[in-house]
């Protein structure tokens, strides 16, 4: 989506950043 995420799949408008 935007940034590099572990998981892709947390919220519909954007991941958040975790780690």
């Amino acid at each position: 989506h935007g940034e590099l995420v572990e998981k892709e799949n947390w919220l519909p408008d954007g991941p958040i950043k975790i780690g």
